[in-house]
């Protein structure tokens, strides 16, 4: 059970860092910077989705 909350914790960390570049991605100033913020949400996407194969994993058994 330790281990489902500590990916929990993972996926949530995740998710509150796909929101903070998100909302950077919507000002204007940040346009020129685009690419990069496409780079690193790409990265965390993969992440998440490896998150959730391990807490997925953890759950069956």
């Amino acid at each position: 059970m330790v281990e489902q909350e500590t990916e929990i914790q993972a996926i949530e960390r995740l998710e509150a860092a796909l929101a903070r570049i998100a909302a950077h991605v919507a000002k204007p100033a940040e346009a020129e910077r685009r690419d990069d913020i496409k780079d690193a949400l790409d990265r965390m996407i993969g992440q998440l989705r490896a998150a959730l194969d391990e807490a997925e994993r953890v759950e069956q058994g």
